[in-house]
């Protein structure tokens, strides 16, 4: 990007914020600290529901495991659709704590960005 557009950014999201200040008056800085907060308690809110979702799968997989009676030769043998699940099921774990690790971290960002979005 050259420098007059970044300029122009800056100008146009700092006159955006001016007013949204001036809108809010003093109620601005509790509504950011409110916000900020949200932001930690939505994460950990998010990883706690992965984590009872991983949960309970593996109870549903040992129950499914209890109810269809397996036959001796095939127990313990997992198919290759088993492996496939976990694989992009871990990847979508990963992705889902990392995410929001990040916001647990620097939630005053994801907050900033929660406003700039409502602006928009």
């Amino acid at each position: 990007m050259n420098q007059d557009l970044v300029e122009q950014i800056i100008a146009s999201g700092s006159a955006v914020l001016t007013d949204l200040a001036h809108t809010l008056g003093s109620t601005g800085s509790h509504i950011f600290e409110v916000l900020v907060r949200q932001q930690s308690i939505s994460a950990i809110t998010n990883i706690l529901a992965l984590i009872i979702f991983v949960l309970y799968a593996i109870a549903l997989g040992f129950l499914i495991d209890k109810l269809f009676d397996v036959d001796d030769k095939n127990k313990g043998e997992l198919s290759v659709d088993f492996y496939i699940l976990m694989f992009f099921g871990g990847l979508l774990i990963c992705w889902i704590i990392t995410s929001n690790l990040k916001i647990i971290f620097n939630p005053e960002y994801y907050a900033i960005r929660e406003i700039l979005q409502a602006v928009k």
